[in-house]
């Protein structure tokens, strides 16, 4: 359904844009293990189909990656964040 892309473009970027935190928070807290927050990040920066978003989103996505890699030295064997 063309018509959805952009409206779903949108989506993704805000999520990239405002969600980071609450997803890294998930992961402090040991709702979401890190690699989960990961591929969630991917998967929003994946389903963007137009063009145009796609290059406005993909910093966004290497910040919102570069995040969790930031805070390695806090994370325990279990994959979770530490609050």
């Amino acid at each position: 359904m063309e018509e959805a892309n952009p409206v779903q473009a949108a989506d993704s970027l805000r999520f990239l844009n405002c969600n980071v935190d609450l997803f890294l928070k998930f992961a402090r807290n040991g709702k979401w293990a890190v690699a989960e927050v990961r591929h969630k990040f991917n998967y929003s920066y994946g389903r963007i189909e137009v063009p145009h978003a796609r290059d406005l989103a993909l910093p966004m996505l290497q910040q919102a990656n570069a995040r969790p890699a930031l805070l390695k030295g806090e994370i325990p064997q279990n994959g979770s964040l530490k609050q």
